[in-house]
């Protein structure tokens, strides 16, 4: 079934990341970083086009590593992205606030995603992968007023790679 929902424009509008503390040379980042996150977002309904249901969503997030973490590859991201999403006509308006903002949401922080990692992908720690936010928890948490900063882990860098080549012992047949 395809989605009545339609990215029609994003616009990243800041990004700031900062690097990290390097480890001693001969040493390794550590496997896990604590961070803490804060994301805010906001949603407009804009003007119809077409008889098509148009929003505007803004997302505000920001990463920071906590202080006992002396080593990270990266100590700070702060980030915003707003994307324009539309609709199709027969969409229903209880549909529409299912939609809205929890899938326009999901894809803005997608594409914020891959942007930190293509950003980051030339430092010495290795590409930072943003960690994996719900966006329901996200929604909820904003709905009933709590505070939005919340403490994660992170993988300091991409998951390694485990080598399935089996080794395999050769045999000379002796010939006699």
């Amino acid at each position: 079934m395809l989605s009545p929902l339609q990215l029609d424009d994003f616009a990243l509008e800041h990004l700031t990341i900062s690097r990290g503390k390097p480890p001693p040379r001969g040493r390794k980042f550590p496997e896990e970083i604590g961070y803490s996150i804060n994301a805010d977002y906001r949603v407009e309904k804009l003007r119809k086009t077409g008889g098509r249901p148009r929003y505007s969503v803004g997302l505000a997030f920001q990463l920071e590593s906590q202080e006992e973490d002396q080593f990270a590859p990266v100590r700070l991201v702060q980030a915003g992205v707003t994307g324009t999403f539309s609709f199709a006509v027969d969409t229903p308006k209880k549909l529409l606030e299912q939609l809205v903002p929890a899938n326009c949401l999901a894809i803005l922080y997608g594409i914020l995603r891959g942007i930190v990692i293509q950003s980051t992908s030339g430092c010495s720690g290795g590409c930072f992968i943003l960690p994996s936010l719900s966006i329901h928890h996200l929604i909820a948490l904003k709905e009933s007023g709590e505070d939005l900063t919340e403490k994660v882990t992170a993988l300091a860098g991409p998951p390694k790679a485990k080598s399935r080549r089996k080794t395999k012992k050769r045999v000379r047949k002796r010939t006699s």
